[in-house]
């Protein structure tokens, strides 16, 4: 598979079907700087996840739940069926995926007001980017709510921290396995009581205890509110940090800019993008047709197509109408 031509991602997801199932239950179709994967169900799980990186989700079928660490205290995250969620970095983070919760969708436009969905099969899309090499992730447990209770602790903090290791991620699907087995085969987990063994080295950057997470979005909800600055302009950032609206969601204690980029571009227009030295850019065809140039190589990107763009690479997306792309970067991670 030639990652610098379009794919079609529900002909990719028909032919990979059997990974979106236990034991599995993910595969990337791209695997570089950006890592793009879809992710099926059920996945339940009692472990954390911490990175220096961003995380986004969108929901093609079903529903998913994403157990935080937000201020010191548990949060749960239901991102619906059609949603988008941008996680902010450094974030403890539990995802949980239901049965049946795979599935890949095309967005039609109707008429002149009215989106659908039009659900094909099942899934759930995950992006996030990959790591310098002296960048690390941690995989933690915490203590049970009854021990924290007996301990009269308020916040979770690293005093709560039951068990935890630190790991260069280059694959998850692998790396993670034998480090639960590891903390399933522990004295730690027997007891369930912290001791010098649940934190072997200092943590090389603290978790975000500021941060309030913004809501899901939906997205065919968003692109009908979206639609008419869209077609005006061009293009519309979907995790805006200055609207007004969105802010709102965050106290002013928080301060996080995402450093994620996700704009929907349309209209009848010919963008053209910055090179970017580090960094590649993804693309995904959500209604009829754009002409996309990476690099001199002109290509069709036709509905439920996508596309990786390389780093540095002159890139022109021509849109039209009604038409609208998805265009996902990331700041790389030595940046």
């Amino acid at each position: 598979m030639n990652p610098n031509l379009p794919i079609s991602v529900s002909k990719w997801l028909q032919e990979n079907q059997t990974f979106f199932k236990p034991p599995v239950c993910n595969k990337l179709i791209y695997n570089d700087q950006l890592k793009v994967f879809y992710v099926g169900g059920p996945n339940q799980r009692t472990d954390y996840h911490v990175e220096l990186g961003e995380e986004f989700f969108y929901m093609l079928k079903g529903d998913m739940q994403l157990n935080v660490i937000e201020r010191g205290q548990p949060k749960s995250i239901i991102i619906r069926e059609g949603e988008a969620f941008l996680l902010p970095a450094r974030i403890p983070h539990s995802p949980q995926r239901f049965p049946n919760t795979i599935g890949i969708l095309s967005l039609s436009f109707i008429d002149q007001s009215i989106y659908c969905l039009s659900i094909r099969s099942y899934l759930g899309l995950v992006i996030e980017r990959d790591r310098s090499p002296n960048e690390l992730d941690a995989l933690r447990y915490y203590v049970s709510d009854e021990q924290r209770d007996h301990n009269n602790c308020s916040t979770i903090d690293r005093n709560c921290i039951l068990f935890e290791r630190w790991l260069h991620c280059t694959d998850l699907g692998t790396q993670l396995a034998p480090i639960m087995k590891q903390f399933f085969d522990s004295d730690l987990f027997k007891t369930g009581i912290p001791s010098n063994d649940s934190c072997l080295i200092e943590a090389p950057y603290a978790d975000d205890v500021t941060t309030v997470t913004m809501a899901p979005i939906n997205l065919s909800k968003w692109l009908k509110c979206a639609v008419e600055e869209i077609e005006s302009v061009g293009w519309k950032a979907l995790f805006d940090d200055d609207d007004d609206d969105r802010r709102q969601q965050w106290t002013t204690s928080s301060c996080y800019r995402y450093k994620t980029k996700v704009k929907i571009f349309g209209g009848d227009f010919k963008h053209r993008f910055e090179p970017d030295p580090h960094g590649e850019t993804y693309f995904w065809q959500l209604a009829i047709k754009s002409q996309l140039e990476i690099d001199n190589t002109l290509m069709m990107l036709e509905n439920g197509h996508s596309v990786i763009a390389p780093p540095n690479s002159k890139i022109c997306l021509k849109t039209q109408s009604g038409g609208f792309t998805l265009v996902v970067s990331m700041s790389h991670s030595g940046q």
